[in-house]
């Protein structure tokens, strides 16, 4: 019985091993024949984020852009209204995958620009750089989100330099702040004279 076991144990190491052998072949043929691209990206989740998308953007790194994340596997339709440089998008399944490219789609067209399969992400970067890189159907996409905004999602379009305007105070809430600080200063009066 001993004797049977040890066989087995035996056996089922030398599958073990073949099979992460094999798998590192494969593993290495799939890489030569799937090219990888990365992108930093800001990320479009909600419905208002995806509808303003890269509007009034005028320009972006070469290795950015703006991946649009949709809630269920569905097919995406772009277009580029208010959208005033060329953009490729690239149309990417839930694995990862690239499934449809949409190359140099033109500036302020509303012309829609659906994707023929399913997929889950739309990745849009600089007009013909799809073309440049090589990406083509069944490549990889990776991202990383980018630290700051490339779109004026929150306003940030806004020069650098530019002053936040102080909300207007009515002369109710004028005199409400002029009574506050003569209480505190008088607070400190007493508090001094305690002190003595």
């Amino acid at each position: 019985m001993i004797k049977f076991l040890v066989i087995v144990i035996a056996v089922f190491m030398l599958f073990k091993k073949i099979y992460e052998v094999l798998r590192k072949v494969i593993e290495k043929y799939r890489s030569k024949n799937v090219d990888k691209h990365f992108f930093n990206v800001q990320v479009a989740t909600s419905a208002k984020e995806r509808e303003i998308g890269l509007m009034n953007v005028k320009q972006m790194p070469i290795d950015s852009g703006m991946l649009f994340e949709y809630p269920d596997n569905i097919y995406p339709s772009m277009w580029m209204k208010n959208t005033i440089m060329s953009l490729d998008a690239i149309f990417v399944n839930s694995d990862a995958r690239v499934v449809h490219i949409e190359h140099s789609m033109k500036p302020k067209s509303e012309t829609h620009h659906k994707s023929p399969v399913i997929c889950k992400y739309v990745l849009e970067i600089n007009g013909g750089l799809a073309k440049k890189m090589d990406i083509k159907k069944g490549d990889y996409i990776g991202t990383s989100v980018l630290p700051q905004d490339i779109t004026d999602f929150m306003g940030i379009n806004k020069p650098k330099n530019a002053k936040k305007k102080k909300p207007k105070q009515t002369k109710k809430s004028e005199k409400k702040v002029s009574k506050s600080k003569n209480k505190k200063s008088k607070n400190n009066k007493n508090n001094k004279k305690n002190k003595k």
